[in-house]
């Protein structure tokens, strides 16, 4: 801004000519000039060409007050402002040399002290040669356009600045964000060092501070403050809604108390603008701005604090309700999505489909369609249970839009893929706070599953009421009962065929006592019975018991009794069901077969007895014999026939003995009969048997017999031929291999002659053991050994053995 007195004078002072007051002697300008000059509003002035001052009109000494007297050398400076001295002196000086006309604004302090804007306007003044005489200069008061182009601009600037801040906020979403941006723009805005914003609440009041704006001159003040601690009367003036500018707390009635003023001095405060927001009658935030030295605040600072927080807390507001507004749609569609339930939504009246949640597409197969109305749910594949599709007026939407409450429908939709579901649609309307409709709601379930699954249950109801037939026939025939026992009332119902069982007349409820039951088992069957039944219900398990009980007739009848508990949801034992099964013939047949049984173990024993009797006498034969006959070749004869006649007569023996008269335990057999083998054909000889047996293994007789000469003869050639010396190992080893047996004969002697073929022998001994071989499917090998001999025999064995 520019005033005028510096333009008077600056840098004018007095020549050693003494240049006199305005209106003095020394003017050049003439008397007529003057008094033109002097009547005029504006304040005239000349200089010479070098800018100091040759006069000033009287205007001077009525604007300013002073006399010519005190204008008249440096007094001039009293009325011109310091700052427009100070801002204007280069101009003048660049303008003075250049001799060219300027104007400039500059302040002069009228009589009643006030400072008011003029515009000087100078212009040089020339003589017929052009040469520069001087300067003549007028300052026309501007103040009032002055101050209105400042409040203009202030103006601009402050709607520029709410623009701004308008916009920042409406970007923002989160509280907190709008709160810093607004206070960082108006601490910078206003050049102050702090600004911030806070809730208040409680009685005393507290202010809560979340944030605030700092410049880095005074420390923050986040935190939660009692706001009495700053001055009692500053809180009367924040509750009544006022705002409280104080330029400085020490000074100012309202703060400087010595407790109030350390409490700012505790924030490092001077100067402080609060607006206050109230409503609905209550105090609820606070807009403060601090600074740490003094200073005034203006009704434009005051204007725009007040601004910015309404315009704040309208924006914070609007943030809060949008968030509540967002929290809650998040809740509906979270609550909506973990529906098991399709929920769709329309708007009233247009039927226009808005929403609908994630277990709709699961049950349609497919996304919502965007249809625009109520004929567009024709799109909707839904048909009726005969086959008809479902208009779109017939849709639950589309008859909750026509007024009805609670329309349901249960249809057939077709999926994606062709299959088509049953589901049940229930609509509701959806009206506002005054009952206007505003929305329809369908809720839809699948129901396709259920619906197959009653479809199902239907069908297997008739398939067990025709099993429940075939079933009463079958018992009929079968002679078997039902029954079902209840402990804890002491009865039994029975079906009709467990009467017939005994006998009995059935009752008209088909339920017989428990002691009417127990009374006909036999006394010899009772404690069984009583203990099976007891373990069962303690275990919450079955039982299964043969016995005994008294027809109707007088008769004994067998029957075969099977049950198992029911217990209820918490494990009580609820009853007994079970079925009884008439064996009387079966338990006849099976004495008559223990009979015959007993019959035939008796023939087997007697028939065992005289074949070892008989083989034994032919031993006895042939040692007489042997003792008769000198050929060498006929006594080995007869020995050999005699040790295999003694092989059968031991074997048939070990039968007798065992009480098993059909098989034989193969293990303690063979290893009885090596040893047996070793002692009579080895005597003067130091042979060791090796025998090793697996796990047990029973043979029939007819594979016994076969196999027990096999490896006789295999262990008397070894004693007999294997060792010369009358030392050695002869092993005999039984073991099971791949489902069947494996045996191995082996000896440490001096082995087969070089050559030896046993398949090609002609030795009585080794055709007999192929043929023994043959007879029982059993593989003779002869493995390849470095000393001794060795054969193995590959037994198949049949499935149980």
């Amino acid at each position: 801004m520019h005033h005028a007195a510096p333009l008077l004078s600056h840098p004018l002072e007095d020549d050693e000519r003494g240049a006199a007051a305005p209106g003095g002697a020394v003017s050049p300008a003439p008397d007529r000039y003057r008094a033109i000059a002097d009547a005029l509003p504006t304040l005239t002035f000349e200089t010479d060409a070098a800018g100091q001052r040759l006069w000033s009109s009287a205007g001077w000494e009525r604007y300013t007050g002073l006399s010519a007297q005190e204008l008249s050398g440096r007094g001039w400076v009293r009325v011109v402002h310091a700052q427009d001295m100070r801002a204007g002196h280069a101009d003048w000086q660049r303008n003075l040399q250049a001799g060219r006309a300027h104007a400039s604004r500059r302040r002069v302090r009228r009589y009643d002290g006030q400072w008011r804007w003029h515009l000087v306007n100078v212009v040089p003044r020339l003589d017929g040669d052009g040469t520069l005489r001087g300067w003549l200069g007028s300052a026309v008061d501007v103040d009032e356009m002055v101050r209105a182009e400042q409040a203009l601009a202030a103006q601009e600037q402050r709607a520029s600045f709410m623009l701004a801040v308008s916009e920042s906020l409406r970007d923002l979403a989160q509280p907190q964000d709008m709160m810093d941006a607004a206070t960082a723009a108006l601490g910078r805005h206003l050049h102050v060092a702090q600004v911030g914003y806070g809730e208040i609440d409680g009685d005393p009041p507290y202010i809560t501070v979340h944030h605030d704006w700092n410049d880095g001159r005074i420390p923050s003040v986040v935190g939660r403050w009692r706001l009495p601690d700053f001055g009692v009367a500053f809180v009367d003036d924040i509750r009544a809604g006022r705002t409280v500018a104080i330029a400085d707390v020490e000074e100012d009635d309202r703060t400087r108390a010595p407790a109030v003023v350390a409490a700012y001095a505790g924030i490092h405060t001077r100067s402080i603008l609060d607006v206050p927001l109230v409503k609905h009658g209550r105090l609820v935030a606070l807009l403060f701005i601090h600074h740490p030295e003094p200073r005034g605040w203006s009704d434009v600072d005051i204007a725009l604090a007040e601004q910015v927080c309404e315009r704040l807390w309208g924006a914070v507001e609007r943030g809060r309700a949008e968030r509540a507004r967002d929290a809650s749609e998040a809740h509906l569609r979270a609550v909506l999505d973990a529906l098991p339930v399709g929920v769709v939504i329309a708007e009233a009246p247009s039927g226009r489909i808005v929403k609908g949640n994630r277990s709709i597409e699961d049950i349609l197969g497919h996304p919502l369609l965007n249809v625009e109305g109520v004929a567009g749910y024709a799109e909707y594949g839904a048909f009726h249970e005969d086959g008809r599709p479902v208009a779109p007026s017939e849709q639950p939407l589309a008859r909750v839009l026509a007024g009805e409450e609670r329309p349901a429908l249960e249809m057939r939709y077709l999926r994606p893929g062709g299959h088509m579901a049953w589901l049940r649609a229930l609509g509701a309307p959806i009206r506002d706070a005054d009952g206007t409709l505003t929305g329809a709601l369908v809720v839809v379930d699948d129901i396709d599953a259920k619906v197959r699954a009653l479809e199902s249950l239907q069908e297997r109801e008739r398939q067990l009421a025709q099993a429940q037939l075939r079933l009463d026939l079958a018992l009929s025939a079968g002679d078997m009962g039902v029954w079902e026992w209840s402990p804890a009332q002491g009865r039994s119902h029975w079906n009709r065929q467990m009467f017939e069982l005994l006998g009995l007349k059935p009752t008209e409820d088909g339920f017989l006592p428990t002691a009417a039951f127990m009374a006909r088992v036999h006394p010899g069957d009772r404690p069984a019975l009583e203990g099976a039944l007891a373990k069962a219900l303690a275990t919450r398990g079955g039982f299964e018991q043969e016995m005994r009980l008294a027809h109707a007739d007088g008769r004994q009848v067998w029957l075969l009794n099977r049950g198992e508990v029911v217990c209820d949801g918490c494990g009580h034992v609820e009853r007994m069901v079970g079925v009884s099964l008439d064996i009387t013939a079966q338990k006849a047949a099976q004495a008559a077969l223990t009979e015959a049984l007993q019959a035939k173990d008796t023939l087997l024993y007697e028939v065992h007895h005289r074949v070892k009797n008989n083989l034994q006498i032919i031993n006895s034969l042939l040692s007489l014999q042997l003792r008769t006959v000198q050929d060498e070749d006929a006594r080995r004869a007869i020995a050999e026939a005699g040790a295999r006649v003694g092989v059968m007569a031991r074997l048939h023996l070990s039968l007798y003995q065992s009480g098993r008269l059909g098989s034989l335990d193969l293990g303690h057999w063979l290893r009885r009969m090596a040893e047996d083998t070793l002692r009579l054909l080895g005597e003067g000889k130091h042979i060791t048997l090796d025998f090793q047996s697996g796990e047990a293994v029973t043979l029939a007789v007819d594979q016994a017999v076969p196999l027990s000469l096999l490896l006789s003869e295999l262990l008397t050639n070894a004693v007999k031929y294997a060792f010369p010396s009358g030392r050695g190992t002869v092993r005999l080893h039984v073991h099971r291999k791949d489902g069947g047996l494996r045996l191995l004969v082996a000896d440490d002697g001096v082995g087969l002659p070089e050559g030896f073929e046993p398949a090609a022998s002609k030795g009585l001994g080794m055709r007999i053991i192929h043929a023994l071989a043959r007879q029982i499917d059993a593989q003779l090998t002869l493995l390849e050994r470095g000393a001794g001999t060795a054969f193995r025999i590959d037994l198949p064995l049949p499935p149980a053995a």
